[in-house]
This record gives C-alpha cells, sequence and structure tokens, in this order.
C-alpha cells in the first residue's frame, strides 16, 4: 500500500547527552508493511551533541539506508523459565517457553491516539 505525502512531522527532543562526544545519530525503524514487523532502518546524518531537536518529515532520501539487522534485536517475550542460572556474569535460561504477540491486533487502539500539530 502506498500512501502520498504528507504535511507532518515527528519532532524528536533529547537532553542530558554525554558532552565528551561531538556528536550523535538517530535511527529510524519503520513498521510499514502492515503486519506490525519493522521491515525498514535508515540513519540520520550526523547531529551535533548541543542540538536536542530533530524533526523527521518522512524523506528517507535525505537519510542512509542500514541493513535492520544492525539495529535489531531478536528479542523474545519469554513467559515461563524452568531453570536459572549466573555464569561469569551472564544469566542462562534453561527450559523457558515464549508467548506470540501479534502486534497489529493494537493498531487500532494506536490509532485512536491524538497527537498536537506543530507546522514548522
Amino acid at each position: 500500500m502506498s500512501y502520498s505525502p504528507t504535511d507532518k512531522a515527528i519532532k524528536v527532543s533529547v537532553g542530558n547527552l554525554d558532552t565528551s562526544y561531538p556528536f550523535y545519530r538517530i535511527v529510524i525503524i519503520q513498521c510499514n508493511n502492515m503486519t506490525g514487523i519493522a521491515n525498514k532502518a535508515y540513519l540520520s546524518e550526523i547531529l551535533s551533541i548541543n542540538q536536542s531537536d530533530y524533526i523527521y518529515y518522512g524523506n528517507d532520501e535525505s537519510l542512509t539506508s542500514i541493513p535492520l539487522e544492525s539495529v535489531s534485536v531478536d528479542k523474545q517475550d519469554i513467559e515461563t523459565v524452568e531453570f536459572i542460572e549466573q555464569l561469569e556474569n551472564r544469566l542462562i535460561l534453561g527450559k523457558y517457553k515464549t508467548k506470540n504477540i501479534n502486534f497489529v491486533e493494537f493498531q487500532t487502539s494506536a490509532s485512536k491516539i491524538r497527537s498536537h500539530l506543530t507546522r514548522y
């Protein structure tokens, strides 16, 4: 499904950044394939550590496409664990069960969220 361009944007405000670093970057992860699963990742331009606001207009041509695997972790929602052990500062789980969550079902509620429009 293709959507037409919009005049809306997302403003990300950050604070209390470590000033020993000269810059930071923001990763945009898109879930726009109607499955609720991330399918694209983009890296912002270099942002000054003194810049506290970043505005994402949805114009992906100005961003760098990066492999989704470089910023995502296969997270499992663990429901029960039979054996837990700590070994060499790592938590080891044995005989665990996971649960599958279909995040697409949350879209109805997410669509009801209202936002405040600010034009730039």
